[in-house]
């Protein structure tokens, strides 16, 4: 206790000339992560919570102006993109708010999660067409696991309130709900473990 600290001093960091973009490739990620920013004033500055609270309420969190707009307005599609040339190659119309998004092993399905409709949807990825739409059995649609010999979807929807989470078993090939679970309330991501002949334990 009493002791003092000395505040570290950073150097200025000069303004980059000309924007860059820095690439990851992950082969076999679940999901993809954008990331943008620029330089800005330092904390000691007499407007900096002005600008905390004005990043914020624009795009600083998650329930920001611009990513509720995003989501909530704008996102009713799903968009193919051919990664070497960076250019759109499909749009898939969707339900309300698609949120996760997962394409079959085989590579003839792309299914989605709707988190605004509470719903799942099943497309052709040849066609582009949607097959099916189903309402999950609570409203709050969430991840995706799909088996590996692409016969079953199985998508998990986070409980309200107090109410249990569960996930539903879809069968892709005939289209249709075959069974359900109760899990936690918040019932997030999911993953498929494995597969074994009926009665191996």
């Amino acid at each position: 206790a009493g002791q003092s600290t000395t505040r570290a001093q950073a150097a200025a960091v000069p303004a980059p000339a000309k924007p860059r973009i820095y690439l990851l490739n992950r082969p076999g990620a679940p999901q993809s992560v954008l990331l943008a920013g620029q330089l800005v004033p330092d904390q000691s500055m007499p407007a900096n919570l002005a600008l905390e609270t004005a990043n914020a309420l624009y795009g600083g969190l998650f329930t920001s102006r611009l990513n509720m707009n995003l989501r909530e307005d704008k996102a009713d599609e799903i968009l193919e993109v051919d990664r070497e040339g960076w250019t759109v190659t499909r749009r898939y119309a969707t339900g309300r708010g698609p949120y996760n998004v997962e394409v079959t092993r085989d590579g003839r399905l792309l299914v989605a999660t709707l988190k605004q409709g509470g719903m799942f949807e099943v497309f052709d990825r040849a066609s582009g067409e949607s097959l099916a739409r189903f309402q999950n059995s609570t409203t709050v649609a969430h991840g995706i696991a799909l088996s590996p010999d692409s016969r079953y979807a199985f998508i998990t929807s986070e409980g309200v309130g107090a109410a249990p989470g569960r996930v539903d078993v879809y069968d892709l090939t005939a289209l249709a709900h075959v069974g359900s679970a109760e899990l936690a309330q918040q019932t997030g991501g999911i993953a498929f473990w494995k597969m074994e002949p009926a009665g191996r334990n």
